[in-house]
């Protein structure tokens, strides 16, 4: 009985410690750069954040200035029309997959999937090969099967209409994904009631249909309209050249000293003025959606979604389809083209016999890139691993014992645009000795990935009843023991889940890797970055193509470990 009574007064002891680590640790990665960033809002515009003094002319300045008038007004231009065009495609084509008999319905499922591998940067790399007006293949060729006169044109990728062109051919796959399931779990019976009782298609869709998509079609508008505002690779790469400024990337400029001095200010000023949209269009979601059994169409009775049979328009739906599919392809084949010529040079069969593989030895023994690819390696191990290691120990404490402000807190991140965590963290350390190191990338993307970690883990705990770790207690063991012995390994297909995740998202962000790029912290997407600037084409694409095969397969072995893994532990057949 003594043992029994010490064993849990030692358990409340390291479980006060263990809230206590954990509140610092959030409070340190997450706390410290948000107040940071609006305190810099609050110094005159080209004060450090710690330098003395007190002004609001930041903000004033944002909507004072024509300058800082016109970068507003196109990142509204911008995000919407890429909105527009995103959820355009991303629900037509999920219709088409989900709700009629298109051919192939599989295939363009594992198309859609499979384009996600390819991070944003490379996409926009891509798309400037192909539309560029001097270089590009798709102007090469209408000059050649128009005979038009000139080295330049007709199209020009550095302009507001490619950007959004861009930008929403890019995101229109994740929209398809996200929006798959609403039309997938729609219950047809609503429709077939309404056009028995003697209603029209038209007013079926507009007063069934689109009022039981609405919940599926906010989230996708809202999380993607969060997205857009922040979006700074395809901005960075197009828009820039062009003299096109958005938001996100203007933040990123006024921190590089472009125009003279770096005015962390009014880059801090416009952090917060995007951090307060992100959160607004957070809390308009939920508003909109708070009657939630209003759009309950999954119910205990169980139904078979209709196909519509499209007849012979089928054909013209996949061949809509297919042009889409092409676009995310094209991209890619030039930069594997790029990628094979000394020299950049449109594909045509002269240039043929100048393959080679000499840019991927060039760049593979580049120092710069040898030496970012250990940063790489360091980043993408380490951020994924602390990361999961802080989400279980917030979720535990969140499940476990009842602290829920600790799950609130690690969940946080979640409204923060990553243009703006980039921004607090650079301002956070920018007067100490870890700036411009490898720690500083580690710790931006611990506090990205913290949100969806913390959900996946917290989402494992709850099915594990307490009188697990209970009868641990119980023979003697102390709360740490319990957790390593009973709660981890039935836990460990959700840690992994979540690492993986982690892993991939490292990965494919370009945002960190540009926004607190030194020349001391340099990884493979910020070496590409250097590259396409230098100019070296071929070098970039050598590295982009190496780059997304890696990402490949890394993502498919580790995929195949989780399923032996789940075997092992009879969760499922390989």
């Amino acid at each position: 009985m003594n043992a029994f009574v010490q064993s849990r007064g030692t358990s409340r002891t390291q479980g006060r410690l263990l809230t206590a680590v954990i509140a610092a640790i959030v409070l340190v990665l997450l706390g410290a750069p948000l107040v940071i960033l609006f305190i810099t809002s609050l110094r005159p515009p080209t004060a450090l954040p710690l330098d003395p003094g007190v002004s609001l002319d930041n903000f004033g300045a944002i909507f004072s200035s024509p300058r800082m008038f016109q970068v507003l007004v196109n990142t509204a231009i911008y995000g919407g029309g890429a909105l527009v065009l995103s959820l355009s495609l991303g629900a037509t084509i999920a219709f088409l997959v989900e709700r009629t008999d298109i051919p192939f319905r599989s295939a363009i499922y594992t198309a859609m999937l499979v384009s996600l591998a390819v991070p944003t940067m490379l996409k926009a790399f891509g798309w400037v090969l192909l539309l560029s007006p001097g270089l590009g293949w798709i102007n090469h060729l209408l000059r050649s099967g128009l005979d038009l006169e000139g080295p330049n044109g007709p199209l020009n990728i550095y302009t507001m209409p490619a950007m959004i062109f861009v930008t929403g051919i890019g995101l229109s796959n994740n929209a398809f994904l996200m929006l798959s399931p609403v039309f997938r779990q729609m219950n047809p019976e609503f429709e077939e009631a309404a056009q028995t009782a003697g209603s029209r298609r038209l007013t079926v869709l507009r007063k069934i249909t689109l009022p039981l998509l609405l919940p599926g079609i906010l989230s996708a508008l809202i999380y993607f309209g969060m997205v857009l505002v922040q979006v700074m690779e395809t901005a960075l790469a197009i828009g820039v050249p062009g003299g096109i400024r958005v938001l996100s990337v203007h933040i990123y400029l006024l921190t590089k000293a472009e125009d003279g001095l770096p005015m962390y200010g009014l880059a801090a000023a416009f952090g917060v003025v995007l951090l307060l949209l992100a959160l607004l269009l957070m809390l308009l979601y939920f508003w909109l959606t708070r009657q939630q059994d209003r759009f309950s169409v999954v119910t205990g009775k169980s139904f078979r979604p209709r196909q519509l049979k499209l007849g012979l328009w089928k054909y013209i739906a996949l061949g809509f389809v297919m042009l889409v599919i092409v676009s995310y392809a094209l991209p890619i084949f030039i930069l594997m083209w790029a990628s094979l010529v000394k020299v950049y040079q449109p594909p045509s069969f002269e240039a043929l016999s100048q393959i080679s593989l000499q840019s991927y030895f060039r760049t593979l023994t580049n120092p710069q890139v040898r030496q970012s690819a250990v940063n790489t390696l360091i980043l993408v191990v380490i951020a994924p691993t602390v990361s999961v290691l802080i989400a279980f120990c917030a979720s535990w404490f969140s499940v476990k014992r009842k602290m829920r402000w600790v799950e609130v807190f690690a969940m946080t991140p979640m409204g923060i645009p990553n243009v703006v965590l980039a921004l607090a963290v650079f301002l956070t350390y920018v007067m100490t000795p870890i700036h411009g190191s490898i720690w500083v990338l580690i710790m931006a993307h611990i506090v990205a990935h913290l949100p969806f970690t913390t959900r996946v883990l917290s989402a494992a705990l709850l099915q594990q009843h307490k009188e697990l770790e209970e009868a641990a207690r119980v023979t003697g063991a102390t709360t740490v023991r319990a957790v390593r012995t009973v709660t981890l390994p039935l836990l460990f297909p959700a840690l992994l889940n979540g690492w993986l995740w982690a892993f991939s998202a490292t990965l494919r962000d370009f945002t960190f890797a540009i926004f607190l790029m030194t020349g001391r912290n340099m990884i493979l997407p910020s070496a590409m970055w250097v590259l396409w600037n230098v100019p070296d084409i071929s070098g970039t694409a050598a590295l982009g193509t190496l780059y997304m095969c890696g990402f490949f397969f890394v993502t498919m072995a580790a995929r195949y470990f989780d399923k032996r893994q789940r075997k092992k532990a009879g969760w499922e057949d390989l």
